[in-house]
């Protein structure tokens, strides 16, 4: 993937977040459609004004996500909506506002130069010191958060369904095996989001499989909604919301670069010099003077 496409990843996930804000108003009746509508068009504003002034940016993704969320409080989805909205609008903000001028492959290059007698070997960079980690990039910290949506929300609605203080008709347990949404419930929490909570932590550590955990994490999602949808027969905007948020998390762990760990887990914080193959030492008999 391309550095622009890296630098713009959070000005993407805002415009599906404010994407998002438009299906929701679409959906809804009075006010609240207005709201949304209105929200929407503001941040894709703040996006395009944020160029050329932060300021002014940030104050049309405040008034644009604030307000539908203020005015459905009761609700869980309108407030995370906001949540990552600002959260990411932020992001995307700071990065159109101040673009990268330099490449970051451009940054860490180095040129080899040819050793002389009187001039020592050149040098690498020292390498991380034991125990630190390179800090987490703009992409990857969008896929923890939300991985971290889907976790939460799923434990949410799960302890909702096997606790009862979340109202949802019996009647769409229909065409289940079940009675009650306790089975359903411990599922949810468990399996969904657990796994999706298992999938923001590997990507935190940066771990080895962290890319393949989290791409499972954001299937085993888009799964549940597929199969909820066939089961109750039925398609909402909610089930859309979860649907993307899956498909975001399993595309972005397959394609974006995630920073790992260094393989043997210890590193050497000293410069080691660089020999070129003409000084590099050759076995072998000593040359005759």
């Amino acid at each position: 993937m391309n550095e622009t496409l890296r630098h713009n990843w959070a000005a993407a996930l805002t415009a599906v977040l404010a994407l998002l804000y438009l299906w929701v108003g679409l959906a809804a009746q009075g006010s609240d459609r207005a709201l949304a509508v209105a929200g929407a068009i503001l941040m894709l504003a703040a996006l395009a004004v944020a160029p050329r002034s932060r300021p002014v940016a940030m104050v049309l993704l405040a008034v644009g996500a604030l307000p539908l969320a203020a005015a459905t409080w009761w609700s869980v989805i309108t407030p995370l909506l906001m949540l990552l909205a600002l959260v990411f609008g932020a992001f995307a903000v700071r990065d159109l506002s101040h673009p990268a001028a330099v490449p970051v492959a451009d940054r860490h290059r180095m040129v080899t130069l040819q050793p002389t007698h009187d001039q020592p070997p050149p040098t690498r960079p020292a390498s991380t010191p034991e125990g630190l980690r390179s800090p987490v990039d703009t992409p990857t910290r969008a896929l923890i958060s939300l991985a971290l949506f889907n976790a939460v929300s799923a434990i949410g609605g799960g302890i909702g369904l096997v606790t009862g203080t979340l109202p949802v008709p019996t009647s769409l347990l229909a065409r289940t095996p079940f009675d009650t949404y306790v089975v359903p419930g411990i599922f949810l929490a468990v399996v969904i989001g657990g796994s999706a909570l298992v999938g923001a932590l590997a990507l935190l550590k940066r771990t080895r499989h962290s890319r393949s955990v989290s791409a499972a994490a954001g299937l085993i999602m888009v799964g549940w909604i597929a199969g909820e949808t066939i089961i109750v027969g039925g398609f909402s905007w909610l089930q859309g919301l979860y649907l993307l948020t899956g498909l975001l998390v399993a595309l972005g762990s397959r394609y974006l670069p995630v920073a790992s760990p260094h393989a043997s887990g210890r590193t050497s914080t000293t410069a080691e010099p660089v020999l070129s193959p003409d000084s590099a030492p050759r076995h072998g008999n000593p040359p005759v003077e």
